[in-house]
């Protein structure tokens, strides 16, 4: 039996445990049901793709909880010395909506170089160790390699993607050195020779590259940004490349990657051959920033398919994107229709009305409402 081609799953902000790719996962196996080109079974990518979890939240937790024990050392010491970084940490991490604090502080946290260091030697180790173990070619088939970014996660796979294809790995013995010193914990496990850089972009290039609601351009730690860094596809402008396709997916109310947005049309002196612009604007849950919000569009669940997925051809991306043309895929999920936005809207307005007049002022809340209605 052929092995399935590989997916690299990276998480973005936020909390996320061991596991977390169960649910992304199970979206895309949802997904591939609807189509007759995989198998009836209750797992119809089980021969087609093997996800490769990549979790990283667990170095920011163990790296938050450093800060905020050196926070109160220097503040037993004196409240005068905390550094300022750390004080901005502190600060974010003690607001009361702990899910904003938690996901600034990450982005906070990415700024600092021994961590993003450290999340980077994370991301690039859990690569080079899955390739040497699978292997480029499995009974005589070529395995293929993608990897999936979300949101901050994108900017993780960006930066991860540019050093390995640029910097041996030897020349991080210094990085190690203070790593050993500074997270005991985490430094042995990233201690490994590789002598000359098999994982260059001469020497291995992923076939796919997916940026599910790019943040690169804004919080990328490389020297070269994304629009001049080695993460692009190969072409005959781009010949250091680190990918054969490239995908930026990007939702119309998505607001995470609007800030300093990636622009395909902007990148690579415009050398785009390769790379290609997905567009949703589905909506079936209130958070469509969400990665498997994304994956239930066929726009996207198809282009990660029809490049890893050797079941799915082009006549079943063609077939795909047709669901959503001909309105197949519904745009809006049960309860986010329009109508059925604004009535929630206009009850709720109603009932908050109600409860601010008061029972007694039933002629005035009636006028109240008439003229809020005109204006939804």
């Amino acid at each position: 039996m052929v092995a399935p081609n590989v997916l690299f799953l990276v998480h973005g902000i936020g909390e996320h445990r061991g596991g977390w790719s169960q649910l992304p996962k199970t979206c895309l196996r949802d997904a591939a049901s609807q189509y007759d080109c995989f198998d009836a079974s209750p797992d119809p990518l089980e021969h087609q793709i093997q996800f490769v979890e990549i979790r990283y939240d667990d170095i920011f937790d163990l790296i938050l909880s450093r800060f905020q024990g050196l926070t109160e050392q220097f503040k037993r010491l004196d409240p005068g010395l905390v550094p300022n970084l750390l004080s901005k940490v502190n600060d974010i991490l003690s607001k009361p909506d702990s899910v904003a604090a938690r996901y600034a502080g990450d982005v906070l946290l990415y700024q600092f170089k021994l961590v993003s260091t450290t999340v980077l030697l994370r991301v690039m180790q859990t690569i080079t160790d899955t390739v040497s173990r699978i292997g480029r070619v499995h009974d005589g088939q070529v395995v293929k390699y993608g990897i999936l970014g979300h949101s901050m996660g994108t900017t993780v796979v960006h930066d991860a993607l540019q050093l390995l294809a640029t910097q041996p790995m030897l020349t991080t013995d210094a990085i190690l050195a203070e790593l050993r010193q500074s997270i005991p914990e985490l430094a042995d496990a990233y201690v490994q020779n590789f002598g000359n850089n098999p994982f260059s972009d001469a020497n291995f290039q992923f076939d796919a590259v997916y940026m599910v609601s790019n943040t690169s351009r804004l919080l990328h730690t490389t020297e070269l940004g994304p629009y001049e860094s080695r993460v692009r596809p190969f072409n005959l402008q781009n010949a250091q490349a680190v990918c054969r396709s490239f995908y930026n997916i990007e939702h119309q109310w998505d607001p995470v990657s609007k800030v300093k947005q990636f622009r395909l049309a902007d990148a690579w002196s415009g050398n785009t051959d390769g790379a290609a612009q997905v567009d949703v604007d589905h909506v079936y849950q209130a958070n469509v920033h969400a990665l498997d919000h994304y994956l239930l569009n066929p726009k996207v669940h198809a282009a990660i398919f029809f490049q890893m997925a050797p079941a799915f051809k082009l006549q079943h991306l063609q077939q795909a994107q047709q669901r959503v043309d001909n309105g197949d895929f519904k745009r809006w999920g049960p309860g986010f229709e329009p109508a059925a936005v604004k009535q929630a809207l206009q009850d709720k307005l109603e009932a908050k009305v109600q409860d601010a007049l008061g029972s007694d002022k039933a002629e005035k809340l009636q006028e109240i409402l008439k003229q809020l209605k005109q204006l939804l």
